[in-house]
């Protein structure tokens, strides 16, 4: 499976509906993603970004956690 079609999928999810409700919605702008392993983080925004145009700001934990997250995201949305 390409890595287009899983970012499909992923974009299609009810749970990715939901994320893209609560930025929509003006009163919550902060969203607190736990639970996610290896690359699902990023293929989570990944999938707002095809669902909802804008600026993120993603902040995790330490600078290798971020740069782990930044190639991930580099490698989903192909630059």
């Amino acid at each position: 499976m390409e890595i287009k079609e899983l970012l499909t999928i992923y974009a299609a999810h009810h749970q990715i509906a939901a994320l893209e409700a609560l930025l929509t919605d003006n009163t919550s702008r902060n969203i607190f993603l736990k639970g996610l392993s290896g690359s699902a983080g990023a293929m989570a925004i990944s999938s707002l970004f095809t669902r909802k145009k804008g600026s993120f700001i993603c902040i995790l934990n330490n600078l290798e956690d971020a740069g782990y997250f930044y190639h991930d995201l580099v490698q989903i949305t192909g630059g």
